[in-house]
């Protein structure tokens, strides 16, 4: 790592406030973490209800990582170009503090990914799960109200077919 001379005290101050909102970033990151642990107990013990609250906790901390990553991003703007994050803490005159927070941040921020990405499989299979049941439900409710892929009804006892657009050949 080169050597960089003393920094202007504007800089350092820049500097001070990018490592104290990667903090803050980390912070909401860690929340996040959490509350995506609670959504995958949910799921797993089926609590329909927890699901619903804890989406709007979940989108709460999504906004306001969204608004520190701006604020990140501007930061990093330097003369009209802006500068990679990971550039700017391994070459640039970034102390070994906001090194060590970014770092912590970007690890973080791949398990909350790949917890969210799984907590999505989750769900797609709950939803699977419960389309397959309503479509059980209509059935047996109301079996003239079925349709098959085309949109057509299918009665009891017929097969559902997909519907092609058209005349059928050899029809005038």
């Amino acid at each position: 790592m080169a050597s960089h001379p003393p920094l202007p005290g504007a800089v350092q101050a820049s500097l001070a406030r990018l490592e104290a909102d990667l903090m803050v970033e980390a912070a909401e990151l860690d929340r996040l973490d959490e509350v995506l642990h609670r959504e995958r107990d949910a799921l797993a013990g089926g609590l329909d209800e927890a699901i619903a609250a804890i989406a709007g906790e979940k989108e709460r901390h999504a906004r306001a990582l969204a608004q520190l990553a701006e604020r990140r991003l501007a930061t990093l703007l330097h003369a009209g170009r802006r500068v990679r994050m990971d550039e700017f803490v391994e070459q640039g005159p970034a102390g070994e503090g906001l090194r060590s927070v970014w770092h912590r941040v970007r690890e973080k921020a791949r398990e909350v990914h790949a917890l969210n990405l799984a907590n999505g499989r989750l769900i797609a299979l709950h939803l699977r799960n419960v389309q397959g049941r309503l479509a059980a439900l209509v059935a047996v409710a109301d079996p003239s109200q079925t349709y098959g892929p085309g949109g057509a009804s299918v009665l009891p006892g017929q097969r559902a077919s997909i519907a092609v657009p058209g005349r059928a050949l050899g029809a005038a």
